[in-house]
């Protein structure tokens, strides 16, 4: 839950949204992307989720613009404690561009409540020190904890 008290969700996307033969014969240039979602309440009764649009659409990697296809393994955090922006920073990983796939890859920018995902200028560059680069080789894993038995 976000500060709003609505739930957000993505999905992986490519940034073409063209059909998954299309994009492995042709690749697509846009790069991949992340499709936001949002509910005000998880799931049950209230559970109403719908779609917002593109959160985040970017071929660039730290090394090239070698994004050619839906992201991979894709996650988005954000309300980090200590956050000088006031729980506005939020960052998005996945799993590398065609170079160097399997390599998570970071950004990190800004996003209000059901906005885009933008860097610091406010664009989708991701250019200043510190907005792009690559966590190493982990495993990333995207897992869902929730509420405890009451």
């Amino acid at each position: 839950m976000d500060h709003d008290g609505k739930w957000y969700a993505t999905i992986s996307i490519d940034g073409c949204n063209s059909s998954r033969e299309e994009v492995t014969t042709q690749g697509c240039a846009a790069g991949g992307a992340l499709d936001l979602w949002t509910s005000p309440k998880l799931r049950g009764p209230g559970a109403e989720w719908r779609r917002i649009g593109k959160m985040i659409t970017t071929n660039k990697t730290p090394l090239d613009s070698s994004v050619t296809a839906e992201f991979v393994t894709s996650n988005f955090f954000g309300n980090v404690p200590g956050d000088p922006r006031g729980g506005r920073t939020r960052v998005v990983t996945h799993n590398g561009g065609h170079v160097n796939s399997g390599t998570p890859i970071f950004y990190l920018g800004l996003q209000a409540n059901g906005s885009q995902f933008l860097d610091t200028a406010g664009k989708m560059e991701f250019a200043a020190p510190g907005e792009i680069g690559m966590l190493g080789k982990i495993v990333m894993l995207s897992r869902f904890v929730c509420c405890p038995s009451r």
